[in-house]
């Protein structure tokens, strides 16, 4: 908010898409003031549905919600937590009856969240009846058979889960992103994380073609990019939590007496936890190849094959004083021309290149040197070679040598402009 703020955006509250129009060129929303009881229309270029599991905008749109809802029941509570185990780490308890997780929420107060799965519609009777905190202590005790004292609730909730998706993340000008486009199990805690990296997808694009005249193809990859994501995470989610809720005895059985050994094992693997961080925190994403993602790798080595690929997020290195990613925050485009003391590019090719829509394009040549080493080791460079990073941090384009024809024929459909401008 203290950003917005900066940027002059205010966030206008208490208010309601009622409908909106779409003409060849613009969006006529109609939102309601709930304070006031107010409609007022508001004009603009695209309409982005970020309005949750009962979107407007998907309603108006008649497209699909497509999927079921889980079977288990789901409490939540805010409380002051007093049991024999630790307290200042994630702590999860299965049983028969269900599934009890607990999250600290802050450091420094006894304050902690807990996730309730009721396997067996034991614990409420009503359908719509909030949970009191006795209720949930009682459910707590059956489940890990110990002591515990539940205090000084701050939320009680009571909730059921779905998994359902779209099929198309956009028609017209209109778009859909995160719980309006895909709703899962929140296992893994994904769901925030990757409704923000729809928004952040389509927004650098939807800004190229308003702002820097980018071709409106742009915006057909946030539908070939994020949906294949969606996809990918309803499934993983839907299987693990499957797996983790079955209710058949062989399945109880791997669940609470074998799944605590392989963890414990796996846990140890430092290459399985990297691999766990990369897939919770959703870094390890790689976007496939489509008219914006592409690569020349003629000629290319093993080390640059094996380099961060297009499609994948762009990591970070340490260059003079600085990092790279430090860098990244001067435009929001960035070209990085890697290369060696005896093969550098034209320094005429360079110019043309920083004249390619300056404005929002930063170009970085980095000759080879010691001071260099991480950055070029991660990029997977030995002599020379090309890469192109997207505003949202993730790789659009890279090539193997110093091959600026390529990279000038992909900026060319990504601003269009061509070299010699």
């Amino acid at each position: 908010m203290e950003h917005l703020k900066i940027k002059n955006i205010v966030v206008e509250r208490q208010t309601e898409l009622i409908s909106f129009t779409e003409a060849n060129d613009s969006v006529t929303a109609t939102i309601k003031n709930n304070v006031t009881g107010n409609n007022e229309k508001i004009y603009c270029k695209y309409i982005i549905g970020c309005d949750g599991a009962h979107s407007t905008v998907r309603e108006a749109l008649g497209i699909p919600f497509v999927g079921a809802s889980y079977q288990q029941e789901f409490l939540l509570a805010d409380v002051s937590i007093d049991w024999p185990f630790a307290k200042d780490k994630f702590t999860g308890c299965m049983s028969k009856e269900g599934i009890f997780l607990i999250f600290p929420l802050r450091k420094d107060s006894n304050l902690y969240r807990l996730m309730l799965v009721d396997m067996n519609h034991t614990l409420l009777q009503s359908e719509h009846k909030i949970p009191t905190l006795q209720e949930i202590e009682n459910f707590c005790k059956r489940i890990i058979r110990k002591d515990i004292a539940l205090t000084n609730p701050v939320w009680l909730s009571r909730f059921y889960l779905h998994h359902r998706a779209v099929a198309q993340y956009l028609k017209g000008r209109a778009f859909l992103a995160g719980d309006a486009a895909h709703i899962h199990s929140p296992v893994g805690g994904q769901g925030m994380n990757t409704g923000l990296q729809d928004v952040t997808n389509l927004a650098w694009k939807i800004a190229l073609v308003l702002k820097y005249h980018a071709p409106n193809t742009l915006l057909q990859t946030y539908q070939t990019e994020r949906q294949r994501i969606g996809e990918v995470l309803l499934n993983s989610t839907d299987k693990i939590f499957g797996m983790i809720t079955n209710k058949k005895y062989i399945a109880s059985l791997l669940r609470l007496y074998v799944m605590p050994l392989i963890m414990n094992l796996l846990t140890r693997s430092v290459k399985f936890k990297n691999y766990l961080f990369h897939f919770i925190s959703e870094l390890g994403i790689h976007y496939h190849e489509n008219l914006f993602v592409m690569e020349k790798n003629q000629g290319a080595d093993a080390k640059f094959l094996a380099g961060p690929q297009a499609g994948c997020r762009a990591p970070d290195a340490p260059i003079v004083h600085s990092t790279l990613f430090e860098l990244f925050k001067q435009k929001p485009c960035n070209v990085l021309l890697f290369q060696t003391p005896e093969h550098t590019a034209p320094d005429n090719k360079i110019a043309a290149l920083e004249q390619i829509n300056a404005e929002v394009l930063g170009i970085h040549q980095f000759i080879k040197s010691p001071d260099l080493n991480t950055l070029f080791e991660r990029y997977g460079i030995t002599s020379s070679g090309v890469y192109f990073i997207r505003p949202d941090g993730y790789i659009g384009f890279r090539a193997f040598g110093n091959e600026l024809e390529s990279l000038a024929e992909y900026l060319a459909k990504l601003f269009g402009h061509s070299l010699t401008h």
